[in-house]
């Protein structure tokens, strides 16, 4: 019987899975949204690299196989194996557990050079550049934002793509705190370590918000706000909302004494290498246009030929996911659309929707990045729906023990419920 922290097992209906529920309390619900990351992530490890038609298809062989409702090995990963996804995501955790609940990005990047020297099977491009660029700067300790100089010189130099490779490991950020402030400002720092860009760090503000916001209605008892484009335009580019006063706080503002963070000179660093003002809402609109209608978005016909990584479409097709996976307890209901099985793939993954938390599925079925795909909407699915994940997923994870070590520190009711 797999054992968590703060859940509890749902016993299943004829012909469905055992289920873990999470949602009795805030650290449970927290739990929840980890092991989304890192079940997306070794769903994803399985069709990652994958070509959508040619190829994923013949992992769905027979319905009898499993996949991908469980986790699976390949040529590569094993069984449950996190990928750098689920690695660097851990790091962040890992470096939040040591310091006693502490954010410290120069910390954080010191727990991604000690991986990085184990050899990981995979690293992104700009990911590893950036942290060997990085690793020079913090042998020298002589800047104290030596953290982020590797990312920076990156970027001065037309190299830092806007990536997906920030955006895969955000899941965690709004774990860590209950300020929502705080947690953007977190979102940026652990971002810009690696990648700079306003494309690559936009949409892991979006991710960052929803996923907090999430939290928040459920320790609340509110009903769950699914995104939809308009909602996210007025998110990003709105005159109300968190990230807005976020910008006018610690963005926009003149330094003063006693009214800015210990990382103000950073952020607005940023904003001024990245173009300033005006290049910030222009960002913001370029990002707003590429997630319009997501709703209607079709991954499975999609060309990711030299785009599969790319930030903002890994977002556009976790929000996909999402707003096609809403439950039957949400009162919008009546206006869910099912996603159909698309001709090369088998219909029995497509049967019985919606899914919740296993709509999570349909993305790593996509193939290109599917590790990250996943990684990314993982946290999504386990924030809106903590009280429904599959045991199995759960129990084959390989990194279940060290998530529970981290969580039962971390998330105990003491720091973070009433």
């Amino acid at each position: 019987m797999l054992t968590t922290t703060g859940a509890s097992s749902i016993q299943p209906s004829e012909g469905q899975p055992s289920c873990v529920d999470f949602s009795n309390s805030e650290s449970s619900r927290k739990r929840a949204v980890l092991y989304g990351l890192l079940i997306g992530d070794c769903l994803g490890s399985t069709s990652e690299f994958k070509h959508p038609k040619l190829e994923v298809p013949k992992l769905i062989s027979k319905e009898s196989t499993g996949w991908p409702f469980q986790l699976q090995s390949n040529f590569t990963w094993k069984k449950g194996e996190s990928t750098d996804d689920g690695d660097m995501a851990l790091c962040i955790v890992k470096s939040f557990y040591l310091l006693k609940s502490q954010f410290d990005p120069k910390h954080v990047t010191q727990q991604y050079l000690e991986w990085l020297d184990t050899d990981p099977k995979d690293v992104g491009f700009t990911t590893r550049q950036a942290l060997l660029k990085t690793k020079k700067y913090l042998d020298q300790n002589c800047d104290e934002n030596g953290w982020y100089r590797g990312s920076l010189e990156l970027f001065n130099e037309n190299e830092s793509k806007p990536a997906n490779g920030a955006l895969m490991r955000n899941g965690v950020i709004p774990l860590l705190t209950s300020d929502m402030m705080q947690a953007l400002e977190w979102t940026i720092l652990h971002s810009i370590i690696t990648h700079y860009s306003f494309e690559a760090v936009l949409p892991c503000i979006i991710h960052t918000i929803l996923i907090h916001k999430a939290l928040q209605a459920h320790n609340n008892n509110l009903p769950l706000e699914y995104p939809t484009s308009k909602t996210i335009s007025e998110l990003l580019k709105g005159h109300t909302g968190e990230w807005f006063e976020f910008k006018s706080k610690y963005l926009y503002q003149k330094v003063e004494t006693g009214s800015v963070t210990k990382y103000h000179s950073v952020l607005t660093e940023w904003v001024r290498v990245n173009g300033g003002k005006i290049a910030l809402e222009m960002a913001e609109t370029k990002l707003v246009n590429e997630l319009q209608d997501f709703e209607t978005f079709e991954p499975y016909e999609y060309n990711y030929k030299n785009v599969s990584g790319w930030s903002i479409l890994s977002l556009k097709i976790a929000l996909w996911a999402l707003y096609h996976s809403r439950s039957t307890r949400q009162d919008d209901y009546t206006n869910f659309t099912p996603i159909p099985a698309p001709s090369h793939l088998p219909k029995w993954p497509f049967e019985k929707q919606p899914k919740g938390f296993e709509s999570i599925v349909f993305v790593v079925m996509i193939g290109a990045d599917a590790d990250t795909y996943g990684a990314i909407t993982g946290p999504l699915m386990g924030a809106y729906y903590p009280e429904n994940i599959p045991q199995a997923m759960i129990h084959d994870l390989m990194q279940r023990e060290t998530v529970e070590k981290y969580a039962n520190h971390l998330w105990s009711a003491s720091m973070y419920e009433d």
